[in-house]
This record gives C-alpha cells, structure tokens and sequence, in this order.
C-alpha cells in the first residue's frame, strides 16, 4: 500500500516538473533612433511583427519547452527554461536578435517603427508581418509567411516556395509559376523597398493594401 509519505514525494515531483516546464516570458525594449535596419535568427516558433506605437523597438518572447510525448520528466533532460533569454547586439545601426536553443520553441511578438530593412530565418514554425512598411528578406525552411504591407511603398516582390504555394494580392504585374509541387510569384508595388519571402515546405502570402 502507497503511505502518505510515498504520495507526498510525488506529488511534490509532479509540481517541480510542472514548474520547470512552465514557460518563461522575456521582454526587452530598445531605442530605435541608433537602429534602422532588424536582423532575426530562430529555431522553432512564431513570429509577429507589427507597428510600435513609439519609436522603441519593443520585443516579448514567450519560451517553452518543446513537448517529446510522454516520459518520467525527473529523468529527463528538460531545459532550464529560466536560464533561457534571447541575444541581442546592436552594431552599425543593425539590431541583431537570435534564440538558439535546443528542445524549445519561442512565440515572439515585436514591435517597430517602420525601419530601412526587416531580415528573418526561421527553421520551423510561422512569420506573421502586418502593418510595417520596410524592406523584407524572409527566409522559413518549414512553415508560413503572412505579409500584409502597402503598395505604396513596396517595391519588387519575390516570393518562392520549394513545396507549397505562393500569393501576391494588391499587386502589379504578378507573374506566378508552378512546377510539380514548388511555386513561385514575382509582382510588383508603386515604392522602392524589396520584398522577399521564401519558404521550404510550406506558403507564402502576401498583400498589398
């Protein structure tokens, strides 16, 4: 028969685990007025860029641990979620921002003024921009990108897709190709920023308002 004792370390492992596993919230904020151009490099998550309604650069980055199905948790070789924040460094008037952790996934949500250049590469997972009037080079191995920007200021649009689909709406002189299971639309805005979006597995989508 289990005693109490028994029921009370497992009950007390059980709650170190969950608190382990809870995920971690990082937020930064950083001056714009030194930065014009934003460099992003991550693994595995969501990204969602949208206007500042300032001139601070403001970054929140919800960290988990990535969910391997069922095991004995104290055995197992989960990260310390709490040791865990993102790199930043400022050089040239670049911020640069990186999450590279193993057996984790981050939510980022960031907001910006509209700046020169807006660069990204993400292994898995999806990019979500709305309402930034930048250029963009938007690179995804697996997943999505969701661009909604304004045709006034974007210029020449290429949005590729090894397997998966692409779609420009809004555009110019869109041109769209297809070849067994990979896709590509080149188009064109009434601006002078590039736009670049491409995706390994997965789809591109993109609107000009």
């Amino acid at each position: 028969m289990i005693n109490l004792k028994t029921l009370a370390t497992v009950f007390i492992l059980a709650f170190s685990i969950s608190v382990a596993c809870a995920d971690e919230v990082r937020r930064h904020t950083f001056d714009s007025n030194d930065i014009d151009r934003l460099d992003i490099d991550t693994n595995v998550g969501t990204l969602l860029i949208e206007q500042s309604q300032s001139d601070s650069i403001e970054v929140e980055v919800t960290i988990k641990a990535e969910d391997h199905g069922w095991s004995l948790g104290w055995f197992s070789d989960e990260p310390d979620l709490s040791q865990i924040d993102i790199e930043s460094r400022i050089r040239a008037g670049e911020l640069n921002l990186g999450l590279d952790e193993d057996d984790i996934s981050a939510d980022w949500i960031i907001r910006i003024p509209d700046l020169e250049r807006v660069s990204i590469d993400l292994g898995v997972g999806t990019v979500e921009i709305a309402g930034i009037n930048s250029e963009f080079d938007i690179h995804v191995g697996v997943g999505t990108i969701d661009i909604e920007t304004s045709r006034s200021s974007t210029g020449r649009i290429s949005a590729s897709a090894g397997v998966g689909d692409t779609r420009v709406r809004g555009a110019a002189e869109t041109d769209s190709q297809r070849a067994l299971v990979s896709s590509d639309t080149s188009a064109t805005g009434d601006g002078d920023k590039d736009l670049t979006a491409e995706v390994g597995v997965g789809d591109v989508r993109i609107a000009l308002r």
